[in-house]
């Protein structure tokens, strides 16, 4: 049994060369079958025998059909077929001497030009790998035919025809296996003793240590930032407390040094209306009537320091919103006798979210400012204006009442008040800048300056501008 039957089909001639091989003509051309093909088939009756069909050359075409028998030896050792319609010679030793294996081997490797000793690796960043590589044939060397993969990056052989250079463009950093095969003409392909290990470097940041060192510090960073951020909770939250704090000492200090000598005066006021009453009765009147609109004065200061010391920071709710608030509570608990002053409220820029500290700080300070104007500045006409800039937010509050008397902005507080130096606390606890105007009646103005820095919640300037606004709030509550 043969591998292909019709090489052995209608065989008109049979030779025995010296070293063992049968050489057949039959109808297909001349066959040969190898001595160790036959030494198989007579161990094993079941063994398929290879049979190396001659389909190239002179040999090609079929045998004769004149000629019985169709092979033939002479006397210097040639063998004679009768092939189609000629007659030729074939001498099995140089046959065999053509037909041997090819001796492979690899000449150098380059990376981008550059001669790579042996083992040596490509460096890093390598653009060209060139490989040289060799089979050779004596016998027959124009019929030495290559191919080539790389393991690691090709997928499949590729045929190089007769050239002996591999190039590679572009590889990754890693470890590969060259492998070629040579093929000496008549269907033997030979490779080499072993594969070629190529290994190209990696530049540092791709290496493993880097990629676990950047790991380990991409986690600590991510663990800072956390540690960071829980103590500027806690810095904001130990201000608010602080802050809230020193409202409660300062508005306990308001109760003690003014309601405290209001109501020690109305007491007085009392007793002698009292002592009037029967002597004088319409001075002990008189006497009533003031008592009674001091206790007015005093109970509405009393109230507003209670509002103040029940008051909580806004939760929720812009700053717009907390002060047009403010303004209809403080309108409706009025004098109702007399007409609330006209309100209007103006905003400028886009509106930002504000830091909650921040905001509430606003939220009061603008609460006193417009407490004043509505109990004292006898005003007609009230305006806020909120500009949100890049670089400050600005609050201005201008009233048209009687203004603040110069005396009391020379010395920064009226006598048994202490709304205006309240103001200024608040503010320099916050960083901001405030300025007062005003004239004998021609009205008051108020203006809060913060830096943007510190009021808005996200600066403009992205996620480092945000965290270096909190680390300076830290750094000024603590």
């Amino acid at each position: 049994m043969t591998n292909d039957p019709l090489t052995i089909r209608n065989v008109s001639g049979l030779l025995d060369a010296p070293n063992g091989d049968l050489w057949i003509n039959g109808e297909t051309g001349v066959a040969r079958i190898a001595s160790d093909e036959m030494q198989h088939a007579l161990a094993d009756s079941h063994y398929v025998i290879k049979v190396q069909s001659l389909e190239e050359g002179d040999l090609a075409g079929g045998r004769s059909i004149h000629a019985r028998p169709s092979a033939v030896v002479d006397s210097t050792g040639r063998f004679w077929f009768s092939v189609s319609r000629y007659l030729v010679f074939q001498d099995p030793q140089g046959f065999a001497d053509r037909h041997s294996p090819a001796t492979t081997s690899i000449r150098d490797i380059k990376a981008d030009g550059i001669l790579l000793k042996p083992g040596q690796a490509a460096p890093a960043g390598t653009h060209t790998l060139s490989i040289d590589y060799l089979g050779v044939q004596l016998a027959a060397p124009e019929q030495v035919r290559y191919r080539y993969r790389l393991l690691g990056e090709d997928l499949s052989w590729r045929d190089a025809g007769t050239g002996t250079e591999a190039i590679y463009t572009g590889l990754k950093n890693g470890t590969y296996q060259f492998e070629m095969m040579a093929s000496n003409g008549a269907g033997v392909w030979t490779g080499l003793p072993q594969p070629l290990a190529i290994k190209v470097l990696p530049f540092f940041y791709q290496t493993l240590w880097f990629k676990a060192l950047s790991g380990i510090v991409l986690v600590s960073t991510a663990w800072l930032l956390v540690r960071l951020r829980v103590r500027i909770a806690e810095a904001e939250l130990r201000a608010r407390l602080s802050g809230r704090y020193r409202e409660r000492i300062r508005i306990a200090r308001e109760l003690h040094d003014t309601l405290l000598q209001d109501f020690h005066g109305l007491m007085f006021q009392f007793q002698a209306g009292r002592n009037l009453i029967d002597r004088r009765p319409e001075e002990a009147m008189l006497s009533l009537d003031e008592a009674i609109a001091d206790t007015k004065k005093a109970l509405t200061t009393s109230r507003d320091a209670i509002q103040d010391l029940r008051s909580e920071p806004s939760a929720a709710g812009d700053l717009a919103e907390l002060i047009k608030t403010a303004s209809q509570e403080l309108a409706h608990a009025g004098d109702e006798d007399n007409e609330p002053p006209k309100f209007e409220l103006i905003e400028e820029g886009e509106p930002r979210e504000l830091s909650p500290a921040i905001r509430d700080e606003v939220h009061r300070v603008a609460l006193e400012i417009l407490r004043n104007a509505y109990r004292h500045a006898g005003a007609h006409r009230i305006e806020a204006e909120i500009r949100y800039g890049n670089g400050a937010l600005r609050l201005r509050i201008r009233d048209d009442g009687k203004g603040i008397p110069p005396e009391v902005l020379k010395e920064g507080r009226k006598p048994g008040h202490w709304g205006l130096r309240g103001i200024r606390e608040r503010a320099e606890r916050i960083g901001a800048r405030v300025d007062f105007w005003s004239e004998t009646a021609a009205g008051a103005e108020v203006q809060i300056e913060i830096p943007g820095s510190i009021a808005y919640e996200r600066s403009p300037n992205g996620v480092w501008s945000r965290l270096l606004r909190k680390v300076r709030n830290r750094a000024r509550y603590y």
